[in-house]
């Protein structure tokens, strides 16, 4: 005759319940996401979330005690996120090519809803010191990772760290412009010029002088 296990039936309850948590958690964390880039920053309020997410305000409040709270878990999923979609399959050998394909591959990114998230919670930080507080450490660390990506791959094809950072900077600048004014529907021709800033970068490739660029600090 077999014995019960107690110990057994208590971890797998607490197991289950770690589970259920994490989904719901998870489930909160996408509903943002969604509201964010839908609605913007201003009218992701925890309620709109709630509903989206199909839970309480206060099973909400369970998991994320505030609305900044909840930012920086959205900011923190989004940089995992985003690293691995930055995470270029480019190798070495594309010489000049490289540039358009890695152009179009950050814009499809771009277009993503964790990138407009992320712009959403960056944008709302100048107002918001609580909201600063809590996701600026996730932001920053964001930039740094995908700094370092670019840098990385630039270097397989003989670029310096100066260059690698530059090249970095002007791009998410540039990306960061045309999406904003995609989110503002101002911007209407922003494939044609993804592909003519591909171009211009493959150009400089050719003649590397035309490219020299100051140090990045």
């Amino acid at each position: 005759m077999k014995t019960f296990d107690q110990s057994k039936s208590v971890s797998f309850v607490s197991r289950t319940q770690a589970d259920r948590s994490s989904s719901t958690r998870a489930r909160i964390v996408a509903a943002a996401v969604a509201v964010l880039c839908d609605k913007g920053y201003s009218a992701a309020t925890i309620k709109v979330i709630s509903d989206e997410a199909g839970v309480s305000v206060g099973a909400l409040q369970h998991h994320f005690s505030s609305k900044a709270k909840l930012m920086a878990a959205v900011a923190e999923a989004l940089a995992a996120t985003r690293h691995a979609q930055y995470g270029s399959p480019l190798k070495p050998g594309f010489g000049a090519a490289l540039y358009p394909m890695l152009i179009a591959e950050i814009w499809e990114n771009v277009k993503r809803p964790e990138f407009l998230a992320t712009m959403e919670i960056a944008l709302a930080q100048r107002s918001d010191d609580e909201l600063r507080q809590e996701t600026e450490m996730h932001l920053t660390a964001l930039e740094a990772i995908l700094e370092a990506d670019t840098v990385s791959l630039l270097a397989n094809y003989g670029r310096d760290l100066e260059y690698g950072k530059l090249a970095r900077r002007m791009t998410a600048a540039f990306m960061s412009g045309l999406a904003l004014r995609n989110m503002a529907g101002l911007e209407n021709e922003a494939e044609a010029m993804v592909v003519h800033w591909g171009k211009i970068l493959a150009a400089l490739e050719l003649k590397p002088e035309l490219a020299s660029m100051s140090p990045v600090t």
